[in-house]
């Protein structure tokens, strides 16, 4: 990489780093803003509950009065002065039960004052919040995800990816799982109707390993052979992504065109299996923070990789040497990005799970909750 290009990367790096600050700023400042405003709510409760209590205790001072004049003229006999005596006795219980009231609306009010405090100091903190992007200030300058083959620590992770967790964590996006894990996520992209698919189902079965396969709506478009081989996904307990309609570079794209892209996908399957898609992958590895926020708006969790290589090639690599690269590029929380239109992919496919559970490595279902 020479200099011009490290100082343009530079440049997006610290662009992207004050406009999340910005973003954060303006989140800070909202939440700040509501709390305000409830904490005025509460204070407006309270001034009513202090009048209602003051209205009270007058009334209940005047029946006070009342009851002892009618006890100061009674000359009757104890028959008719025990009902005086009784309801002298209900006063006193009864200005208990205000201060009961009165005790618990205080603990209340401590309560919920203490309540807006913590919230208050730990709003500063309190990023995991699902936020609904505002579409119209989000950047969309459209980026290449990927990793470099060099930057990596000693247990094989590409530590880029902390890199890009610092510029887009925010928008609820996986770059790599659990790094202190031997647990291994293995993905598959469908890009349209093919002759591998089944075939790698069966080996996923033989070796009990549950994939995700992301979808798009021309692998859909197979009809009844493609809803036969999700069907079949399902039944193994496979997970399914989204991967959108026509596998276009989403910052390309109108707010209203992307929608299309995914919710296309989305409301098939909602409507032929009644499941929810909630992980979306990138088509190319093409985004941006627009495209970011607006897959984080419909619900869904955005899904990159930690491993990937030129399988969607018509032309397929070696058998032999994508095994071999496969094998040697294991790695804690790992998500393996395969195409299942690859016939190099199928062809190493069950000897590469047999190789990374030799090295210590299993196979785990992908998490379909936030982080």
């Amino acid at each position: 990489m020479n200099q011009e290009e490290q100082n343009r990367m530079d440049r997006q790096r610290d662009q992207m780093m004050a406009q999340r600050e910005e973003r954060r700023q303006r989140r800070i400042e909202a939440r700040k803003r509501q709390q305000r405003q409830s904490l005025m709510l509460v204070a407006a409760f309270l001034v009513i509950l202090v009048i209602l209590l003051i209205i009270l205790f007058k009334g209940c001072g005047k029946k006070n009065d009342e009851k002892t004049a009618n006890e100061s003229s009674v000359t009757q006999n104890a028959e008719e002065t025990q009902p005086v005596e009784e309801s002298g006795s209900a006063a006193p219980a009864e200005e208990s039960s205000v201060e009961t009231s009165t005790e618990e609306s205080s603990e209340e009010s401590s309560e919920e004052s203490s309540v807006e405090e913590s919230s208050e100091e730990s709003s500063d903190e309190d990023i995991g919040a699902k936020v609904t992007w505002d579409l119209s200030t989000l950047d969309n300058t459209e980026y290449n995800f990927g990793y470099s083959r060099d930057n990596r620590d000693e247990n094989n992770v590409p530590t880029d990816w902390q890199w890009y967790e610092n510029q887009w964590g925010e928008f609820n996006v996986d770059w790599i799982q659990d790094t202190d894990q031997n647990i291994i996520y293995l993905t598959m992209d469908e890009g349209f109707p093919n002759e591998y698919t089944t075939t790698i189902l069966d080996i996923l079965e033989e070796k009990d390993v549950k994939a995700t396969f992301f979808l798009t709506k021309m692998f859909l478009d197979g009809g009844e052979q493609s809803f036969a081989q999700i069907q079949r996904m399902l039944d193994l307990g496979c997970v399914l992504g989204n991967h959108t309609c026509t596998h276009p570079a989403m910052p390309e794209l109108s707010i209203d065109e992307q929608t299309e892209e995914i919710m296309g996908v989305h409301n098939v399957i909602k409507e032929k299996f009644d499941y929810d898609l909630r992980l979306f992958r990138f088509p190319e590895g093409k985004y941006s923070a627009q495209s970011l926020g607006l897959v984080d708006n419909l619900g869904y969790k955005t899904c990159f990789w930690s491993y990937a290589y030129n399988d969607y090639s018509s032309e397929q690599p070696p058998v032999q040497e994508s095994y071999e690269a496969a094998v040697n590029a294991l790695h804690p929380g790992a998500i393996y990005l395969l195409h299942a239109n690859s016939s190099t992919n199928t062809a190493f496919l069950a000897d590469w799970i047999d190789a990374a559970r030799a090295a210590g490595f299993e196979f785990g279902v992908y998490p379909l909750k936030a982080n």
